[in-house]
């Protein structure tokens, strides 16, 4: 195994693990569903995004290290850059169809190895569910690798509180996995947007009726 993959995964171990232990420290956190995710073969990890403690959350706390989209944006974060780069993720630029993306995605999935991102795309500014792209489905669809869906609350107030010296409230909620089919004799468009919308009322049902926003 080359060098650079072996660094990869004792990085991911040791994250993974230190971000267990603070989050539980820090925060008052409530976990529910983990088992739905698959502990081997492809899945799609669907979540909706809140704040930049998202991806963190779910991957201190699935039971194998996924695999992120990611905007480049965060690479001009403070402090983030190298501990993405160190992790590995799949860099994408925001509101840009990027065929490398797409073909790096969908190795993840032909490996059997779990593919998170949140189909929104960006953080939620009013902290509900937005309408979303459309990605997560064509990956879906394209590899016939399941969703699994996961709901996140709290996770926009978490630098605030830390800030007042308060341990927040954040929850994961991880719904049951399922597979996504297009109809028969559908446009490969409107086949698209069904698919999305499957999705996307999978979360929102995972979440209070305060958070589902678009999809209530």
């Amino acid at each position: 195994m080359p060098k650079q993959r072996l660094a990869r995964r004792a990085f991911r171990y040791a994250a993974r693990l230190t971000l267990r232990g603070l989050l539980r420290l820090t925060t008052r956190l409530r976990l529910e569903g983990l088992q739905n995710i698959p502990p081997s073969n492809a899945a799609i990890l669907a979540f909706n995004h809140l704040g930049h403690l998202d991806p963190l959350l779910v991957s201190a706390f699935s039971p194998r290290a996924p695999e992120f989209i990611t905007l480049a944006d965060l690479l001009n974060v403070p402090g983030t850059s190298l501990a993405l780069r160190a992790y590995g993720i799949i860099l994408i630029h925001r509101e840009e169809y990027d065929r490398q993306v797409i073909r790096a995605a969908l190795d993840v999935l032909n490996r059997g190895d779990l593919l998170a991102l949140a189909p929104e795309a960006r953080q939620s500014p009013s902290a509900t569910l937005e309408k979303g792209h459309e990605g997560a489905a064509y990956l879906a669809l394209k590899s016939g690798a399941p969703i699994v869906p996961v709901g996140i609350t709290g996770t926009q107030n978490v630098f605030g509180a830390w800030r007042k010296h308060q341990r927040p409230e954040i929850g994961m909620t991880v719904g049951a996995p399922f597979h996504l089919s297009a109809q028969p004799g559908t446009l490969r468009r409107e086949a698209l947007e069904a698919a999305h919308t499957v999705i996307m009322q999978h979360i929102a049902q995972l979440l209070p009726v305060e958070y589902r926003g678009y999809w209530i």
